[in-house]
């Protein structure tokens, strides 16, 4: 009976020291590898602050015809690329759009001033609800103001070029 008691304790032992992890060196290892994946020919082009998974995921949706490229022209401001899955509605691709945005001039902006105070950062605040409610997407001269639209249903293709322009709207 004790012989078989100290074999279970043994087999014990055994399991929880091979479950034993050592994070550091996991981590050292998944850098080693994102590293590597940077250096690959293929991934080259995907700027730093984009290198992550679900990034990765939508630019492999993209290449197998599963995503969107939707470039918002902003008028004398510069283009913004967005990758977004099939699927998606305009509330979707207006998420994604604040979010390019955001990385695009809040964060820059708050890395060059260190973030000595708080007030330097909320002046970066930019008030969507207002945003949207004066301004809207235009697809082939159609404003898309419906936010449940499915972007396929509004005949959105590979590469589609959509226009950030003033909301207008009818007065009561």
């Amino acid at each position: 009976m004790d012989k078989k008691l100290e074999k279970k304790e043994d087999i014990k032992n055994k399991k929880s020291n091979n479950n034993s992890v050592d994070y550091k060196k996991c981590k050292e290892e998944l850098y080693e590898i994102l590293n590597q994946l940077k250096k690959d020919t293929l991934l080259k082009d995907i700027k730093e602050e984009n290198f992550n998974l679900e990034y990765i995921n939508l630019l492999y949706k993209y290449e197998t015809g599963n995503a969107y490229k939707i470039i918002v022209e902003r008028g004398d401001l510069p283009p913004i690329e967005i990758l977004i899955k099939t699927n998606a509605t305009l509330l979707d691709l207006k998420h994604q759009f604040v979010k390019q945005l955001n990385n695009l001039y809040l964060h820059n902006n708050n890395n060059n001033t260190k973030d000595k105070n708080k007030k330097k950062k909320n002046k970066n605040f930019i008030n969507w609800s207002y945003v949207w409610k004066r301004y809207c997407f235009s697809y082939n001269g159609t404003r898309l103001t419906n936010d449940k639209l499915n972007l396929k249903d509004a005949g959105f293709k590979k590469n589609t070029t959509l226009q950030f322009k003033k909301y207008l709207y009818n007065k009561k």
